[in-house]
């Protein structure tokens, strides 16, 4: 089949950048990860320093600038129509973006204060005159599209004596990572143990741009009128160190200060408690844990994130980690009501079943980990391998009654399910040609009943790497191969019937075979500047299931889509 006029190719560019962002405070730069700018082991501190003169001070403001252009580009023919649409399938979104990225830390910048901040600036594709897809195709960008400028952290510091305030926006690490525009203030108690509190307006914890920070209302969520809801957030904890033990606890309220979707009436403020900590019980034995409990919310009292991990070495060559991790994504009213709608049947459409936009649920998953590695031939070989099982409990949902649904059975109830994978990893660190190799095997199946993927997977990985030019480049070259299969691709579900009554069996219809080959490439021209990029290329063919009321379920061959991406980035650090 021919390709549609909507095929492009690669086009990647890199913008240069003169935006100004922020990091945290010079001390905790090592641990936001300068890895971009970590410099190869010919290139020390010194290089640096005679670059800048021997008599030169160090800089009061320091920081990066960093450009990463992004695209990726389908190209498919014309799709045989499934279950009985009448337009044919064919891709219409492309991504391109360019993501401009600064961070800064001043030492004494206003009025006897540190400034430190972390921007993120985001062009969708036509403001870099790239919004002219032929055909009329749409550039994605953004989690909902267009641009987006994302202030990640603004905030001044102010020491005095044994108390440091900050003001702006800030995350406070420290109690859940809890981000506000607001105060905090430390408390250096000994050398062991700081206090910390905090109160603020609660940005939206989804947002991704200013214009998404304080949502409106539902009833002004699309009107260009109405005052925005500003939840507000207070809290308070300590921190502690030691040699070997280190962590934080406390207590964080928030109050949405909005109406719940469901009642109309205003929303719980939600109380949890939170506590992270690390502990190395001995040189063989590291124990961590993150945990965060509601006291109150709108879902009630109980566990919503946890941790529990453990990583031993009983052997210089071994290693072994366990976890048991439960995660409950709840979503407050004041982040999702904007997006919801009146549980009503919307015009233009028959009934609406299951309008579950309407509901900010919470699913839980649980899940546990456990991976051994060990390395052979004095160094060089390591043998690995990881297990993974997850299980999502029942899921309830409202529902309409229709000829489908009685009156009497208000619910619809997706059964619990469960899956598992297991990946097998081997790397040769000292191969041919000076090259790094590794290669992998995952599987992911399901387990009991309820496959919780609802498709059994394969994923088959190679990479090999090895540094150039004494150690100021890298390069990269990396393949991937695909399988993946619906379940139960034979009980198919083309009515509204089936979709409401055999959750436990109506899934996808698809069998899929994908493989990508690609490269990255990094370069460090001097110790401030740094630039990577990449490509990768490839093939996607997959098999849909059709209804033939003349012939019944017949598999159906669609087209191949190519697939193409790619990224170009350039750093500056000052």
């Amino acid at each position: 089949m021919p390709l549609t006029r909507r095929s492009v190719g690669a086009g990647v560019g890199a913008a240069v950048v003169a935006t100004l962002a922020v990091t945290a405070p010079a001390a905790a730069g090592a641990q936001d990860g300068e890895r971009f700018f970590r410099p190869p082991p010919d290139v020390g501190d010194g290089e640096r320093q005679r670059e800048r003169g021997p008599d030169e001070p160090e800089r009061p403001i320091r920081g990066s600038l960093t450009s990463t252009t992004f695209g990726a580009f389908e190209a498919a023919g014309e799709a045989t129509p499934v279950a009985g649409d009448a337009a044919p399938h064919e891709s219409e979104v492309a991504r391109f973006y360019t993501d401009l990225h600064g961070r800064m830390s001043g030492d004494d910048v206003v009025g006897g204060m540190d400034l430190h901040g972390d921007l993120r600036l985001r062009l969708a594709g036509d403001a870099l005159g790239f919004g002219g897809l032929d055909g009329g195709g749409r550039l994605q960008s953004g989690a909902l599209g267009g641009h987006e400028f994302q202030i990640r952290q603004l905030y001044a510091t102010r020491s005095g004596g044994s108390a440091d305030y900050r003001v702006g926006r800030q995350v406070v690490g420290e109690l859940a990572a809890t981000r506000i525009d607001g105060v905090r203030m430390t408390y250096d108690a000994s050398d062991h143990w700081d206090y910390l509190g905090f109160a603020g307006l609660y940005p939206a914890r989804t947002s991704r741009s200013i214009t998404s920070d304080y949502p409106r209302s539902r009833e002004h969520a699309q009107a260009e009128a109405g005052a925005p809801i500003l939840p507000i957030t207070a809290g308070g904890g300590t921190a502690y160190r030691y040699d070997r033990v280190y962590g934080s606890l406390g207590l964080v309220g928030i109050a949405p200060l909005a109406e719940d979707a469901a009642t109309g009436e205003m929303e719980t403020p939600r109380v949890f408690a939170t506590s992270s900590g690390y502990w190395r019980q001995s040189l063989s034995l590291d124990l961590f844990h993150h945990l965060v409990v509601d006291a109150t919310g709108a879902a009630g009292a109980g566990i919503r994130n946890l941790h529990l991990g453990a990583r031993a070495t009983p052997a210089d060559d071994l290693q072994v980690t366990a976890s048991v991790t439960r995660v409950d994504t709840e979503t407050l009213n004041v982040i999702a009501q904007r997006r919801l709608r009146d549980r009503v049947a919307e015009e233009g459409v028959d009934g609406g079943l299951i309008q579950n936009h309407v509901e900010v649920g919470r699913i839980a998953q649980d899940s546990a980990r456990l991976g051994v590695s060990g390395a052979v031939g004095e160094g060089r070989f390591e043998l690995s391998t990881s297990g993974t099982l997850r299980r999502r409990p029942d899921v309830r949902l409202s529902a309409i009654a229709t000829d489908d649904l009685e009156d009497d059975d208000p619910e619809v109830v997706i059964p619990s399910a469960q899956a598992a994978d297991l990946t097998f990893r081997a790397v040769d660190r000292r191969s041919v040609l000076g090259l790094r190799l590794e290669a992998s095997l995952t599987e992911i199946f399901g387990v009991g009943a309820n496959n919780l993927n609802r498709a059994r997977s394969r994923v088959v990985r190679f990479t090999g790497s090895r540094p150039y030019a004494e150690g100021r480049g890298r390069f990269e070259l990396r393949a991937s191969y695909l399988n993946s299969a619906d379940e139960f691709r034979g009980d198919a579900c083309f009515t509204a019937g089936d979709v409401l009554t055999t959750f436990d069996r109506c899934y996808g219809t698809t069998a899929l075979h994908s493989g990508t080959f690609g490269g990255v490439l990094h370069y460090r021209m001097n110790s401030d500047w740094m630039a990577t990029g990449g490509v990768e290329l490839g093939l996607q063919r997959q098999t849909t299931v059709e209804d033939d009321s003349d012939a019944g379920l017949q598999d159906l061959q669609q087209p191949g889509i190519f697939l193409t991406s790619g990224f170009a980035r350039i750093a500056y650090r000052f």
